[in-house]
């Protein structure tokens, strides 16, 4: 933990800050604690990060709170990776399921070995015992245990040549029979037949995965202003995320890192545009009573999808509620995620341009859309192949 106080500037006029950095507790219970004064070009938010950031890199790669060959990669993994590289160069979301897949699986199976004692054959025997163990997500796993030893290289807590992932091939895994992942068009008919007897808020955020192909955080990030009814477009520069730290909503940037607009049909528009009248309605209802989440600036996120007093819903209230559809109509099980892909291969069976696919599901490059979504329905490959009957 770091945090830092402004001094007095030096005789030149240039400003300076003390930096603390503290690293928990010795043997004896005293805290461990190092401070650093820096002179800065200016007081910037950005630039004291910057300077806090790089004296917290500094005490870690030095040997001032643990020799580096002795500490544990339990240690390193959550004292050093996780706080000085995840949490702080990637988002909410990936910090999360790296911080699941460590505590479950990674860590308890290195528990007690010191980092710079792993070798190959540890590494190898952990993908062992995942395999054996019927797990999933070996490549996700192998991805992150790759990403640490470059870490403890290049913060020099152990050598290239110790590096026990140097010689690890990405783990094989034997293709499983997958389970239904999207709706064809008869089965998207009669989910839409079903929706009309649903819920507004219920019904239009399934739509919105299913017609415009958006993501579960990106429905729910979504506010007013995003939607334009002008030329039927809703602006996508958010998702939505729940931080189990500190315990508030937070809005983050979209997957790819850029925002994009999507293109919504006109009636699906007009059912939209009904649901923000009643949503505001409420909101007019509540009056004081109104508590929206407050965005880091302070200001209330003026979101689409919340609780009638406009904080927003749990964020697997989609996906808990859809599961209760499927079983309450008797349909087809696909996950929430899988409407994502069912307006992906309704479109590809529609012959639609990959150019307009790719940019409304926020793609980077339209070789993603292509290796994902190029293939073809079982109907349309059998309508496709059935044109040699012609000539045969």
């Amino acid at each position: 933990m770091a945090s830092y106080e402004i001094l007095n500037p030096t005789k030149k006029g240039e400003p300076r800050i003390k930096i603390t950095v503290e690293e928990g507790y010795d043997d004896r219970g005293r805290r461990i604690r190092f401070t650093k004064t820096v002179r800065m070009k200016s007081l910037s938010d950005r630039a004291i990060k910057k300077a806090i950031k790089e004296f917290e890199l500094e005490v870690a790669t030095s040997n001032k709170v643990t020799k580096n060959e002795e500490i544990s990669f339990e240690a390193f993994v959550l004292e050093k990776w996780m706080k000085l590289h995840v949490k702080k160069n990637l988002r909410l979301r990936t910090y999360q399921t790296y911080n699941s897949t460590l505590t479950n699986y990674i860590i308890p199976f290195f528990k007690g070995m010191k980092l710079s004692k792993i070798k190959p054959i540890d590494i190898e025997e952990f993908f062992a015992y995942e395999k054996d163990s019927g797990r999933k997500n070996l490549k996700g796993k192998y991805l992150i245990l790759k990403s640490i030893f470059t870490k403890a290289i290049t913060w020099k807590f152990i050598s290239k040549e110790n590096d026990p992932m140097e010689e690890i091939k990405e783990p094989n895994v034997d293709k499983r029979h997958r389970e239904k992942s999207y709706y064809n068009e008869e089965e998207l008919l009669i989910l839409f037949k079903v929706l009309e007897g649903v819920q507004p808020k219920q019904r239009i955020a399934i739509k919105m995965a299913a017609v415009l192909g958006l993501r579960r955080s990106e429905i729910l990030g979504i506010r007013h202003h995003s939607v334009n009814f002008n030329n039927n477009t809703i602006l996508i520069d958010a998702q939505l995320h729940y931080d189990h730290e500190q315990k508030k909503f937070l809005l983050g940037p979209p997957k790819n890192g850029l925002a994009r607009t999507v293109i919504v049909p006109d009636k699906f528009m007009e059912e939209i545009k009904e649901y923000m009248k009643e949503h505001r309605k409420q909101k007019e209802l509540c009056g004081d009573a109104w508590e929206p989440a407050i965005d880091e600036n302070g200001e209330p996120l003026d979101l689409l999808y919340t609780n009638p007093y406009g904080y927003p819903n749990h964020i697997n209230s989609i996906t808990n509620e859809w599961v209760k559809l499927l079983k309450r109509h008797n349909l087809d099980y696909i996950n929430f995620h899988g409407l994502r892909h069912s307006f992906a291969s309704f479109m590809v069976a529609k012959n639609s341009n990959i150019k307009v696919i790719q940019e409304q599901l926020g793609h980077t490059d339209v070789r993603q859309t292509i290796q994902t979504y190029s293939h073809l329905t079982k109907d349309v490959k059998l309508k496709e192949l059935s044109k040699f009957d012609d000539i045969l």
